[in-house]
């Protein structure tokens, strides 16, 4: 399928993923039947700033739209969606002088939400358009960029206080309900197929200013900015290792944390495995023994399961097995790490 590792190398915001899942649980869908179709866990959902395959986005609007065909689903979630959808970049646009200052800053750093995310202010005399783009919109049928665009035209009157910015809304995919469900929520004319997912901005909407401008506290918002996006840059793992840590969560659902069995799942040989990892200063054993602390502590923190069932859960023949391992992760024994966490409660 063209793009499709396009899509498998994508990461979003745990805290737009989460949002939806809420949505989907709101419409009636278990926890379980999200989990089973996205190849979510919990705790992807409960950490804001952990990073989610796009892809899985992609399979929860799939899901939704065919429990619920012919609704248009992103814009009931918009209307209740906090603004926080949009991280860190939610609230700095108000503070800037005019609208154009904030949306530049919004396609400035565009990726502290996605590095996937292509975000470009147009303007061609006396129109012009914001235009958004995700690899994620080709899967999902546009639900995604929907879902943004509709909070985003939220947050104009809302946040910003603009009420008159827009003459018009374009998606590239077809509708997903009744037209009017689309005029009626952004107040404007909305377009459908059209070439790029775009708000398009009447004659002199992009210096009309924001209802709170404040230049200091813009310029604080636009140093924080600055500095994620610096700090993502710094932190953010290349395509191979992210695909090698999922293969091993993937495993580590069956309890198997073996080299062989990740390479295998890979689709690699082990040596070869071993030689992809090496320049990133990482090794298999190394990413195993990460995975499996980080999954034992998961499983210890529920409390009605004995230390011998995470043991199994965890591929280790015994309890005395896990101990040994545990102590030497952490210092501590497994049932030490328990009393600890209990203390701190």
């Amino acid at each position: 399928m063209p793009g499709a590792n396009t899509l498998e190398d994508s990461r979003i915001r745990s805290g737009y993923v989460a949002s939806t899942v809420m949505f989907a649980a709101s419409r009636g869908l278990s926890l379980d039947e999200v989990f089973a179709a996205t190849g979510l866990m919990s705790e992807d959902i409960v950490d804001p700033d952990r990073w989610v395959g796009a892809a899985s986005v992609a399979a929860l609007w799939n899901l939704l739209a065919a429990r619920y065909p012919g609704e248009p689903l992103s814009l009931e979630m918009a209307r209740v969606a906090p603004h926080r959808l949009f991280g860190p970049l939610a609230y700095g646009g108000q503070f800037a002088a005019s609208l154009r200052e904030a949306l530049i800053v919004f396609t400035r750093y565009s990726e502290i939400l996605s590095a996937d995310l292509e975000v470009v202010l147009c303007e061609a005399g006396s129109e012009a358009a914001l235009r958004v783009r995700h690899p994620v919109d080709a899967y999902d049928g546009g639900y995604s960029a929907e879902l943004g665009m509709a909070v985003g035209g939220r947050m104009l009157r809302e946040v910003l206080g603009i009420e008159d910015a827009l003459v018009r809304v374009d998606f590239a995919y077809p509708s997903h309900g009744p037209v009017h469900a689309y005029t009626d929520f952004f107040g404007v004319d909305v377009r459908f197929c059209q070439p790029h997912m775009a708000y398009v901005l009447r004659p002199g909407a992009l210096d009309l200013p924001p209802k709170h401008a404040n230049r200091q506290l813009f310029a604080y918002i636009e140093h924080h900015a600055q500095a994620l996006r610096e700090q993502l840059a710094a932190t953010r793992e290349p395509p191979e290792l992210l695909r090698v840590r999922a293969a091993i969560v993937e495993n580590g659902e069956r309890g198997d944390y073996t080299a062989q069995a990740l390479a295998a799942r890979l689709g690699v040989g082990l040596r070869s495995l071993q030689r992809t990892l090496r320049p990133h200063g990482q090794s298999v054993r190394g990413l195993l023994e990460q995975a499996r602390e980080t999954r034992a502590k998961q499983l210890l923190g529920d409390l009605q399961m004995s230390i011998d069932e995470v043991a199994f859960l965890l591929g280790y023949s015994a309890e005395r097995a896990l101990t040994r391992a545990f102590k030497r992760w952490t210092g501590e024994t497994p049932a030490q790490f328990r009393r600890s966490r209990r203390a701190a409660v």
